[in-house]
């Protein structure tokens, strides 16, 4: 066999296995099959297409793919490129499924301050105590003050991506590529 024809069988063969990146503190990502850096932008792509892939980082080998996705997520949601259900993000952050007969939704308003004020108990609140609201189940509705935009499935997101960060929340892979579709 030829060194193309070797060449080709390997790269045919790598094609079908995991693509792994390299995170470096400056936050650059080094593509280990293509020798190469890649952005953030590609490593999108990739979850969009659903092509399995894994980011750790460097020097540790920690594992910070379930993070990079919720970094993503929230950058596509804040810009509008993507919008997520509500009942997606609450399957992934393990919420259980919300009873009609418990009380009625909370309403929080995200000021422009940009702090959150809990209309039904009239103080500000925080994004922990969300957190824990939306983990018992209760049906919380968030909006932007002035115009009254709904911001539910980013504040969501953004719950997403504290609780993978600290390392209490390990969704399947699966579950987060599944928020990439339909965008």
């Amino acid at each position: 066999m030829s060194m193309i024809g070797a060449m080709k069988k390997k790269k045919s063969e790598r094609s079908d296995s995991v693509v792994e990146f390299i995170r470096y503190k400056r936050g650059r990502l080094y593509d280990r099959r293509n020798s190469c850096y890649a952005s953030l932008k590609e490593v999108e792509a990739l979850a969009i297409q659903r092509v399995p892939f894994r980011i750790t980082l460097a020097p540790t080998h920690n594992d910070i793919t379930l993070f990079t996705l919720c970094q993503i997520l929230l950058k596509r949601m804040a810009t509008g490129q993507m919008q997520p259900s509500v009942a997606q993000l609450n399957h992934v952050l393990e919420c259980p499924v919300v009873d009609p007969s418990r009380p009625a939704t909370r309403v929080i308003r995200y000021t422009s301050n940009r702090r959150l004020y809990h209309q039904n108990h009239r103080r500000y609140c925080t994004l922990g105590e969300i957190e824990a609201l939306v983990l018992a189940g209760t049906p919380v509705q968030i909006t932007m003050h002035p115009d009254k935009t709904d911001v539910t499935a980013f504040t969501l997101c953004q719950i997403l991506a504290q609780r993978v960060g600290r390392g209490e929340l390990h969704p399947r892979l699966d579950q987060m590529l599944a928020l990439f579709q339909g965008s």
